[in-house]
């Protein structure tokens, strides 16, 4: 909005730099924060300039409304800022999430080794719950790059190479969701199930 209303005067290279920023922006959400670091300094300037034109008219109705409102409007203000930022527990639901199947892994740390394959969706919290196992893919696929990327879909759609694909990444145990096909698919290729509940089932090379 501020480009379409104020239309600052930046150089080529500026230009160049807030429209590629907005490209990697919009490609993946992770890096949205880095747009606004980079874009902040080149709209500076245009907020300045309206902030000092509508300040005395916005500071005129806020102190207004404080009057009518006999100051209520900012307790009001005051309460939902506090709402929002102080920081609350986050409870993922086991009915959603692999839960269970990651306590299990903790509680047998010597029956899993080497590579795992896992769900794409499950990706980022088996990292946080898992951090001594390296994830198969998880959200950042902008940064595995397109060819992993197919190799994990040729695997989870069982295309003809999906074994050849865990033979090349020595994918020694897998972790999906329970109705997924790659498990059925797993036990027929000689695979042993090492734990299932109704979310998510282990399967494991045998040894």
């Amino acid at each position: 909005m501020t480009l379409v209303w104020h239309r600052p005067r930046w150089t080529a290279g500026a230009g160049l730099l807030v429209l590629v920023w907005t490209y990697f922006a919009l490609y993946s959400v992770r890096n949205i924060p880095l747009l606004v670091l980079v874009t902040a300094p080149l709209l500076a300037p245009v907020w300045s300039s309206w902030l000092r034109a509508r300040w005395p008219v916005l500071a005129a109705r806020v102190a207004g409304a404080a009057t009518v409102g006999r100051g209520w409007p900012l307790v009001g203000a005051v309460v939902v800022m506090a709402f929002v930022c102080v920081p609350r527990p986050v409870r993922l639901q086991p009915e959603f999430w692999p839960v269970a199947a990651v306590e299990y892994v903790k509680s047998h740390p010597a029956e899993f080794g080497g590579n795992l394959f896992n769900q794409y969706a499950w990706g980022g919290y088996l990292l946080a719950e898992l951090p001594e196992h390296k994830v198969f893919v998880d959200g950042r696929t902008d940064f595995y790059g397109e060819p992993l990327v197919r190799e994990f879909w040729a695997v989870t759609e069982l295309a003809t190479n999906w074994l050849a694909v865990l033979e090349k990444y020595d994918v020694q145990w897998s972790l999906m969701p329970t109705d997924h096909r790659l498990n059925e698919a797993l036990a027929l290729a000689g695979w042993e199930c090492a734990h299932t509940d109704p979310v998510a089932t282990i399967y494991r090379r045998q040894r």
